[in-house]
């Protein structure tokens, strides 16, 4: 997944995805992974996006559908 952000200062992006993710990182537009993400309990991932940049996330998915 790709996020770009127009803001002037970093932002945290939320994101509820509606299918199960077994395990989320920090990505560059190549697929070469970063920093590991942590769900939050309601499922959510927090992804920090620089200050009118861009930055992606690599998600491995499971077979689940994510509970609602």
């Amino acid at each position: 997944m790709r996020l770009q952000s127009f803001a002037e200062e970093p932002v945290t992006c939320r994101l509820a995805l509606g299918f199960a993710v077994t395990a989320a990182a920090s990505a560059d537009y190549l697929g070469a992974q970063g920093a590991t993400l942590r769900a939050e309990a309601d499922g959510s991932l927090r992804v920090p996006v620089p200050r009118l940049g861009t930055t992606a996330v690599s998600l491995t998915t499971g077979g689940e559908p994510a509970p609602q």
